[in-house]
C-alpha cells in the first residue's frame, strides 16, 4: 500500500482540527525524507472542501485521498511549488497572504511560513533567496519581495516610474502575472478603469515590466501590441496560465475574456511567448484556438503544459458565445503542438475532461507531465500521464475518495 499523509482542506471553516489513529495502516513512523508527491483533491472545481495528501511513491490505481491525518484549512484550488515547498494564498485560519507548506518529520504537510497581505493571489519564486508577490495593501504599483527560505518580506519594487497615468490612474502591477526567466522578473501592468479590479479589464494591450531579479532594477516595459490580447491568465486563480518550457522559452496564455465598458468581449484565446535569451515578445509566433481545431473561432484555451519539446493545450471542444459558457460546454480536449511548425494533434487517448478553472489541467513533475481528467460518463476522476511518444497518454491513477483532483506535484531538492 502506498504510504500517505492527508491534510483535509475545508473552505467554510477557520477552525483547526487534527486527528489520527494509531491503527491507521497508511501512517508511517519514520517516513523517507526523499522526494514526495502531493495530491490535492476537493469536492468542487474551486474553493471546495478537500484533502492534501503526501505520498512516498507515485500513486497508482484507485486512490483514496482521505486516509491518515486530517487537518481543517482553507484552499482556493491549486497551488504553486518550488523545490520541496508548496505555496498557497491563505493561512489555515483564513488570513490572506503568502503561505508556505513543507513536509514535516512525521510525513504530513505542515504550514511553516506565512507573510500577511491583502488578497494575494500572484506570487513567484525565482531562487532560494528571491520571491515576489502582489499585495494591493502596500500599493497597487509596487511588487513585494520576500525570501522563500526565511519567509520574510525583504522589500519592494516601485513601478510607478514606468506606468502611464494618462491611460488610467487605477493601475495594477503583478496582479495578473509574475513570471521568471533567466534572471528576469516579468510583471503585468494593467490599466484598469476607475473603480475596477484589474482582473481582466485592461484598457490597453497587454503590457509587462522587465525587472532584473538580482538588483531589482526596472529595465524596460514591453507591449503585446500586435495581438488582440489585453489580459493574461485568470488573476484570482492559483493556476498561473504560464509555463517555462524545457526549451527555455516562456509561454503565456490569454483566455480572451476581456471586460470592455462593463461587458465581456470574447477575443480569441492566444498563447504567446518570450524566447530563450530574449526579453520581448516573439512577434512571429502565437497560437489561437483554430490552430488546434479549425471549427473553433471563439473556443477557449485554458491550460498549457510542456513535455519533450512539445506544448500541450487544453481547449474547449465547442465555441463559446458568452462569458458564462466556459463551464457549460460539452468538454475540453487535449492537444499537443509542434513548436516549430505549430501543427497540432488531438490526443485521442485522453478522454474529454471538464474545465480546469483554478486547478489547471497540466501537472508537471521532474520528468513527466500529468493531465487532469474528470469525466463522469466513463467514471474517471484522476490523472493521465503523457507517454514517452508525446502523442498518447495512459491512466495514472483514479481518485475514488476525496473529491476531484485539484493539484499534483513532486517535491524535490
Amino acid at each position: 500500500m502506498i504510504n500517505l499523509k492527508t491534510i483535509s482542506v475545508a473552505i467554510a471553516s477557520i477552525c483547526l482540527l487534527v486527528s489520527c489513529s494509531k491503527d491507521d495502516p497508511d501512517i508511517i513512523d519514520n517516513p523517507d525524507q526523499g522526494n514526495k508527491y502531493v495530491l490535492l483533491t476537493a469536492e468542487g472545481i474551486a474553493d471546495g472542501a478537500g484533502y492534501y495528501a503526501v505520498y512516498d511513491k507515485l500513486p497508482s490505481g484507485d486512490v483514496k485521498n482521505t486516509a491518515g491525518y486530517s487537518l481543517q484549512a482553507r484552499s482556493y484550488g491549486g497551488f504553486r511549488t518550488y523545490k520541496h515547498w508548496i505555496f498557497n494564498r491563505a493561512s489555515l485560519l483564513g488570513e490572506t497572504g503568502v503561505l508556505r507548506f513543507s513536509v514535516g518529520e512525521d510525513g504530513t504537510l505542515k504550514e511553516d511560513g506565512f507573510i500577511k497581505c491583502d488578497a494575494s493571489a500572484q506570487l513567484v519564486v525565482a531562487d532560494d533567496n528571491n520571491g515576489f508577490y502582489f499585495d494591493p495593501g502596500r500599493g497597487k504599483t509596487r511588487i513585494q519581495k520576500f525570501n522563500p527560505t526565511t519567509m520574510q518580506r525583504t522589500g519592494e519594487i516601485d513601478l510607478s516610474s514606468v506606468v502611464n497615468k494618462e491611460i488610467s490612474t487605477n493601475i495594477y502591477t503583478g496582479n495578473q502575472t509574475l513570471a521568471v526567466k533567466e534572471g528576469k522578473l516579468f510583471a503585468n501592468i494593467t490599466y484598469s478603469p476607475e473603480g475596477s479590479s484589474g482582473h481582466n479589464d485592461n484598457l490597453q494591450h497587454y503590457t509587462m515590466a522587465v525587472i532584473d531579479v538580482a538588483t531589482g532594477n526596472i529595465e524596460k516595459t514591453i507591449v503585446l501590441d500586435f495581438l488582440e490580447v489585453y489580459n493574461q491568465g485568470h488573476s484570482p486563480s492559483e493556476y498561473p496560465a504560464w509555463t517555462l518550457g524545457g526549451d527555455g522559452n516562456l509561454y503565456f496564455l490569454s483566455t480572451g475574456w476581456d471586460l470592455v465598458d462593463g461587458a465581456y468581449s470574447l477575443n480569441p484565446s492566444r498563447i504567446f511567448r518570450i524566447k530563450k535569451g530574449e526579453t520581448d515578445f516573439d512577434r512571429n509566433w502565437n497560437i489561437k484556438p483554430s490552430d488546434l481545431n479549425s471549427k473553433l473561432t471563439t473556443g477557449v484555451m485554458w491550460s498549457i503544459g510542456f513535455y519533450k519539446e512539445k506544448l500541450y493545450v487544453e481547449a474547449s471542444n465547442t465555441d463559446l458565445t458568452n462569458m458564462g459558457d466556459f463551464s457549460k460546454v460539452t468538454g475540453y480536449d487535449i492537444y499537443s503542438v509542434d513548436l516549430n511548425s505549430k501543427n497540432s494533434t488531438k490526443l485521442e487517448s485522453v478522454p474529454t475532461t471538464i474545465f480546469g478553472h483554478s486547478a489547471g489541467t497540466f501537472y508537471p513533475t521532474k520528468d513527466q507531465l500529468f493531465v487532469r481528467v474528470v469525466n463522469k460518463e466513463i467514471g474517471y476522476n484522476g490523472l493521465y500521464v503523457i507517454n514517452e511518444d508525446g502523442e498518447t497518454a495512459s491512466p495514472a491513477f483514479n481518485v475514488v475518495e476525496g473529491g476531484q483532483p485539484m493539484g499534483f506535484t513532486e517535491l524535490h531538492d
